[in-house]
Formats: structure tokens, sequence, C-alpha cells
């Protein structure tokens, strides 16, 4: 949401000494009616925005109890939250708003969801004023956050972090997001944990997801937090597929119980071979001589040779791989002066880009899929997210067929290796592109095929892991993608 609150911090009169302790007298409500009376439209909506947040939260009363009840009050109060805090305040969506509020109104019987629809309904008719009033309910003094015995009882059992670095405009959703994630703790919940989360390490979803989440239909929300967590999921993982493209199809064979990989026809054999072997010449020539600083285990020389034997017939591959390889000599030799410029190194140069060229030239959807590649900016690795690939990796490999699982362990550890390892230039490490579009392109068919029906039930076959867990370790790969791809759509 934009600009919560902004330009109306000095309108209480009370020193704030407790988060759950913040009253307004009538003087307050006086003084901040005329400040709200000469504000912008803009900072209007905000506000009342943000007092409507304010409002969801005190819905916790209905939600701290056990039961089937305040799960489903807990998921209501999730969609709401979210959907205000999605809004922008310049362009609110409040026909949105009234739409989640009516929905949310037949399984609550909480005042508070009247109140937020009647404040968004004179917002949306153009009567800030009136809305402002619909909060203050009169001149009562209003409490606006939780009790301090609410506060303190979840600061102590959150293990989320410390609720007081949070900013004063985001207080309410920590509150509500924490009560609910101790309400059930499991991967259903798992899309929000992520939103909480975003908040302190400034990783918030792309807008085009949080717009999709927002138009989940009412019958999801009716289903309860399985059947919502499994459509975000679904979206989740479309998302980056479109994002991530790779020009290869993923297969699920079914006597096997394995995914599998199938690349696209080559359409001039003649050409790609030649253009193989032209690379491969030149990497022979490089390894010759010691001089030139590559030896066979050298990154470089084994990239390259996956790409000669386990990627013959595969251009996708060949072309990411060529790619790779030159970026790193280009870093080596022209950057950072690690290896020298000598005739065979630059030979080798000419003959990977040369190669990747005549790949594109002759595979539009390579060419186009390297344009979208060149365009993402790649993040740094957030904090767990080593674990999340080192506990993703046995699982991929368990179900995936022998080129593919070949494949997860050397990308996945070489992912790790770019994004831990320090670079000479003194920049902080970065994961390298292509194993990341790779990885997670994949992991995203992955967790597509699997919502087919049929191929849960074959997975089940596999003896290593359960269901449960393959899902939980996709899901967490995917949402992993997505922080780690800055997406400029």
């Amino acid at each position: 949401m934009v600009g919560i609150c902004r330009g109306f911090g000095g309108w209480s009169s009370v020193e704030e000494t407790d988060p759950g302790s913040v009253f307004l007298t009538k003087a307050d409500i006086e003084k901040l009616k005329v400040e709200f009376s000469n504000a912008s439209v803009t900072e209007q909506n905000s506000l009342i925005l943000h007092l409507a947040l304010l409002q969801v939260v005190r819905v916790h009363d209905s939600i701290i109890h056990a039961g089937d009840r305040a799960v489903r009050a807990t998921l209501l109060a999730f969609r709401i939250t979210f959907a205000i805090y999605a809004t922008d305040a310049s362009r609110p969506d409040f026909e949105t708003l009234l739409r989640i509020c009516a929905h949310a109104k037949k399984h609550s019987r909480a005042k508070h969801i009247r109140n937020i629809e009647q404040m968004v309904k004179f917002l949306a008719n153009g009567k800030p004023e009136a809305a402002l009033e619909q909060y203050f309910d009169g001149s009562k003094l209003v409490s606006t956050l939780p009790s301090r015995t609410i506060w303190k009882t979840i600061g102590h059992r959150s293990k989320i972090g410390d609720e007081t670095k949070i900013p004063d405009e985001e207080r309410c959703l920590f509150i509500l997001s924490v009560i609910g994630l101790h309400l059930v703790r499991n991967s259903t919940w798992r899309f929000w944990e992520d939103w909480l989360r975003s908040f302190s390490n400034r990783r918030a979803k792309a807008p085009a997801i949080r717009a999709e989440v927002i138009a989940i239909d009412d019958s999801f929300w009716d289903l309860g937090p399985e059947a919502v967590a499994a459509e975000i999921e679904r979206i989740e993982a479309e998302f980056l597929e479109k994002r991530t493209p790779q020009a290869e199809g993923l297969e699920f064979n079914a006597e096997t119980g394995k995914f599998l990989i199938n690349p696209i026809e080559v359409v001039k054999p003649d050409l790609l071979a030649a253009t193989v072997s032209q690379a491969q010449d030149a990497l022979d020539d490089v390894l010759a001589s010691p001089s030139n600083g590559l030896h066979e285990r050298s990154r470089e020389a084994r990239v390259l040779r996956r790409a000669f034997g386990r990627y013959g017939n595969d251009p996708q591959q060949i072309e990411m791989g060529f790619v790779s390889v030159h970026k790193g000599l280009t870093r080596q030799i022209v950057v950072a002066e690690e290896l020298p410029a000598s005739e065979e190194n630059l030979a080798l140069m000419d003959a990977l880009e040369e190669g990747a060229r005549a790949i594109r030239a002759t595979h539009p959807k390579v060419e186009e899929n390297r344009k979208i590649i060149n365009e993402q900016s790649i993040k740094e690795l957030p904090e767990g997210a080593k674990a999340t690939l080192e506990k993703a990796l046995p699982v991929l490999v368990a179900i995936s067929d022998d080129n593919l699982a070949n494949d997860w362990r050397t990308d996945i550890p070489q992912l790790i290796n770019d994004a831990t390892e320090p670079l000479v230039s003194g920049a902080p490490p970065l994961p390298g592109v292509d194993e990341t579009m790779r990885i997670f392109s994949r992991a995203a068919k992955i967790g597509l095929r699997m919502r087919v029906k049929g191929v849960v039930d074959k997975i089940k076959a596999t003896p290593e892991y359960s269901v449960v867990e393959i899902t939980t370790r996709i899901a967490a790969l995917i949402s992993l993608g997505i922080l780690l791809i800055s997406f400029i759509f």
C-alpha cells in the first residue's frame, strides 16, 4: 500500500510507550479530522486503508481460539489484509475490496468486517470524511492495536523475528500473520509466511503474483486453507515457468514414475555438429598447453565436455553452456587477468561466441530465451536458500531419470558455489544466470506436472520420499526461484 499514514504522524497526544496501548482522545480525533480534510485524495485513501487494516487485526478475538472456525477466520483475515495492503492508494481498486469483504461476511459475523466494508464504500463514493467517521464511531476512545497481553504473548511465542524492529505501519500485519502461523505450522501457510518475511528482507512477491492471489475465486476460499494453498502454488509455478524459459519439454514417465527432459528438435543437425566440433577443437588446443591456465578439472572444461557429450543434441543447453563459459573466460582474461590472453584462449572465446550465435540463428526459440535471460537481474541468495537447495537436491534426483538427475547433481552445487564464493572484484557473489534459469524452470514445470491427475499416484511408488515431502520441497524451490529472480515484467 502506497504511503500508509504519511503526513499524519503527529496527531496523537499520547506518547506511545507500548505498542498495545495507543489511544486517541476527542482532541486527537478533532485534530486529525482537520488535517485529514486538508490532505490530498491519495493521502486520505492511504489513511483510511491503514485504519481498515487495523480493523482486520481486531478480528483477532475470533481467531486466537483453536478449531476449524479459527483457521477459517485466519484465512479470511489474511485475504482482506493482503488485498488492502496491495491496494495502491493513488489508484485504488475498491470493487475488488468490496467483493472480498462481502465474501468474508458470509463466514464471519465480526462487526469489524462490516466496518471495513462500509469504510471502503464511503471511499468508493468519494466520501472520505464519512469513512473516517465510520472508523471512529463517534467520539469514543479507540484502541488501534491489540491488547498488551496479546502483543507480549505473540512476541514470546514467535520465532520469526523481533517485532519491535518492524515499522509502525506494518505491526498490524505482523500480529495478524503470527496469530495465523501459530494456528497451523505447515506448508499450507507458506505463502503467508513468505509474505510476512518480505517486510524485513525487502523481497516482496512480484506484483503480478499479488494480483493473481487477490483474484483467486471465492470458491477456493470457501474450501479452506489447503485449497487456497494449492491454487497459490499453481499461480507461482506458472509465473516462474513463463519467466525462466527453456527450449525443452519436461515429461513424466508413468511406467518408471520419473520426470525426464526432451530437447527441442535440431533444425540443422550438420550445422550444430560443426559448431560443436569447432568448439571442441578449440578447447583441446587450450588444454594442450598448461600455460593457458586451464585443465580438465577446470569448470570451463567440465561445462563444455558436458555440452559436447550429454547435451550433444540439445541446442538450448549447448547454447547456455557456451555462453556460461564465454562469460567466465571474459571475466578471468579481461577483468581479473587471472588467465593469459593467449592465442588459444582467445580462439576458444571466438568459437564459443560464434557457436552460440549460430545456434540462436537457427533456433528462434533459443534466441528468444536468450533475450529474456539477458534481461533478468539475479539477486543474492537469501538466508536459508542454501538449505532449501540442499534439501531439494536428493528429492529431485529421486524423482528424475538418470540424465535429469545428473543435471540436478551438477547445477544445484554449482549454483550454491557461484552464490557463495567471493568475486575477485570484491562484489557480492551472485548465482549463475544460466544455472538459475535451468533449475527453476524445471522445478516450476515439475510443480505443474504434479497437478496432473495420476502423476502423484505414480510418484507414490517412489520409496525414498513421501508425496508430502516431495511437494513441500518443490513448492519451497519455486518460492526461492521467485525471490531470486528480479522480474522486469
